[in-house]
């Protein structure tokens, strides 16, 4: 017996395929039948918080040249329980207030962690239409966290590490 929801959409989604149960009076058998149907656009209001995006070395700048607004990335490593719980308590604590959010595993792109001087984990970083704007400094609060961005954007972009 199939499960329910592989056939149903979750919010916010739409299902990719329809299907067609019903036959028409003179369809035949394996015949298809084509129609115009008016389709109204739905506009969905998700209730699904911000995800992160995994960024490495070879996308990184072309990423964030491609994201509007603001975003803030995150660089951290995989046995770091700071950066896990800073993970966690980001994509709740900035909601509205940007508009991606980035991770950078170290481990995997020591490059870029040497390029932009990141010594302590997590190290995150303020961009504002792709551009760098500033490094975010914070106790790992989601107060602390909503005040750090409003506190950057507020003033004029830093210079890259």
């Amino acid at each position: 017996m199939k499960n329910r929801s592989e056939n149903s959409a979750g919010r916010g989604q739409i299902l990719s395929i329809l299907q067609v149960n019903s036959r028409s009076i003179d369809q035949k058998s394996g015949e298809i039948w084509t129609g115009q149907v008016d389709l109204q656009p739905i506009s969905f209001k998700s209730d699904r918080l911000l995800e992160f995006k995994p960024l490495t070395q070879p996308d990184y700048h072309h990423a964030l040249a491609a994201t509007a607004g603001l975003a803030v990335v995150m660089f951290s490593g995989p046995d770091c329980g700071s950066c896990r719980r800073v993970e966690a308590l980001l994509p709740q604590a900035l909601e509205g207030a940007v508009q991606a959010l980035f991770r950078v595993d170290v481990q995997r792109s020591t490059g870029l962690a040497r390029q932009y001087d990141v010594f302590h984990l997590p190290t995150l970083f303020l961009y504002r239409d792709g551009q760098f704007h500033a490094a975010l400094e914070s106790e790992a609060t989601s107060v602390a966290l909503r005040r750090a961005v409003a506190g950057a954007r507020a003033q004029p972009p830093q210079e890259e590490p």
